[in-house]
């Protein structure tokens, strides 16, 4: 039987709370900063003296892809701290524990990211004691922070369920903000580790084009270099990480290529450097076709195919050579590409300063250029002004010579203070 016993809430006294609620949850929220503080630090200290003395493997899943041992721990005390909030259907209560674990964990990815910077910068001090398993430790740096994308993707599932709308959309930008976070810790790996293989590919690279080139085939060591380290990455990074690791290469090859173009050393003996830089190019297509889709590899590779065009053009049609690269890529220093057709061995000093007007003139003719950056926002050229008294120099013999010939046949015309002037007014 049921009996109703008439208890109204104002003839409760004392309340059972007595208006203290706000400062339980308060004091509820200071002991989870406290632990999340304990916790980080233990986890994210054990993780980093792994990562830095790298005396062992790391660990590997059941699909073979390396992961550090924090990973798991770290989102199990998430997942437990998330749990405990949502017991007592406080919203807001819910909401201050996202906001505290989203702090913690882009604390430790800031961490994360620091880390990589010295330990780079360390192995590049000291890449016999630094080298070994440094790749696989930040792969599995890049693949653990997909599986908290993935932590994070299934919490948000989970809120936009059982929540109220307006509280959902607290949540998801903390949440958004956290994933980006994740996705910038994974970009920053997958670029250490090309700063490093791309270390290593310092000297072929100023092999390239010069006249060490022409005699073995450096293009050959810079394939067979990518690939050692491709095949170690294909092994243990997951595919997301893996595509973006290989677009970023194919990306700093480019870069790379275009400056060694204009190495101090570089010769580009004339028509047979040509065919030799072509079939270079087919080499490391063949490379990354293995990877990349036809389609995205040919537009990569596109600048590099008309340098190529260009570099090959004649005296006559150097003005359609300007107006078909720069048609693509309106960013490209008019002072690059006079200072790799000044590379060709065909082309004297004087018709250098030719060439160096007519590309002055149909680049004021284009006039500035307001469009996307291409990929020559990434070529340095500003040391290019440092060769100009070596063409100087060039110009000053080549004349020297013009002088003494015309000297004997009794012409008195200073032909050194002449070409003073012209240097100086046309190769600015």
């Amino acid at each position: 039987m049921e009996k109703n016993l008439y208890f109204y809430e104002d003839l409760m006294e004392p309340n059972l709370l007595n208006g203290k609620e706000q400062s339980l949850i308060d004091d509820y929220l200071n002991l989870v900063r406290i632990k999340f503080h304990e916790w980080k630090t233990n986890l994210i200290e054990s993780d980093i003296k792994e990562f830095t003395q790298r005396q062992n493997s790391p660990e590997f899943d059941s699909d073979n892809f390396a992961k550090l041992p924090g990973a798991p721990i770290l989102i199990s005390m998430v997942r437990q701290q998330i749990d405990v909030a949502m017991k007592p259907a406080s919203y807001q209560l819910l909401i201050d524990v996202v906001n505290e674990c989203c702090i913690m964990m882009s604390e430790i990815q800031q961490t994360w990211i620091n880390l990589l910077e010295s330990e780079l910068q360390r192995y590049l001090n000291n890449q016999e004691e630094c080298a070994d398993e440094i790749i696989i430790y930040i792969v599995a740096l890049a693949n653990d922070q997909l599986g908290y994308t993935d932590f994070i993707g299934g919490l948000l599932n989970q809120f936009t369920s059982s929540l109220p709308e307006e509280h959902i959309k607290n949540i998801n930008n903390l949440f958004n903000n956290l994933t980006n976070g994740f996705f910038n810790v994974a970009t920053n790996s997958i670029n250490t580790i090309l700063d490093i293989i791309f270390n290593d590919l310092k000297s072929p690279f100023k092999e390239l084009h010069t006249a060490k080139w022409y005699k073995v085939d450096t293009m050959e060591v810079i394939v067979l270099t990518l690939k050692d380290y491709t095949d170690e990455c294909n092994l243990h990074l997951k595919s997301y990480n893996f595509y973006k690791l290989m677009i970023n290469m194919l990306n700093r090859f480019v870069i790379a290529y275009l400056e060694s173009m204009r190495n101090k050393a570089v010769t580009f003996r004339m028509p047979h450097c040509i065919d030799k830089m072509r079939k270079d190019i087919h080499s490391i297509s063949q490379f990354f076709g293995q990877y990349i889709g036809a389609q995205e590899l040919t537009s990569r590779l596109d600048v590099i195919n008309k340098l190529h065009d260009f570099l090959g053009t004649s005296k006559e049609s150097v003005h359609l050579g300007y107006y078909s690269i720069r048609k693509s890529y309106g960013d490209v220093p008019r002072k690059y590409l006079k200072y790799i057709l000044s590379k060709r061995n065909d082309f004297d000093p004087i018709t250098m300063m030719k060439i160096n007007k007519i590309l002055k003139d149909k680049a004021a003719e284009a006039g500035e250029y307001n469009g996307e950056r291409t990929v020559f926002s990434e070529i340095v050229i500003k040391d290019l002004e440092k060769q100009k008294p070596e063409l100087m120099k060039d110009v000053r013999e080549a004349f020297h010579n013009m002088q003494n010939i015309s000297l004997r046949k009794g012409k008195k015309k200073n032909y050194l203070s002449t070409i003073n002037n012209i240097f100086h007014n046309r190769n600015k």
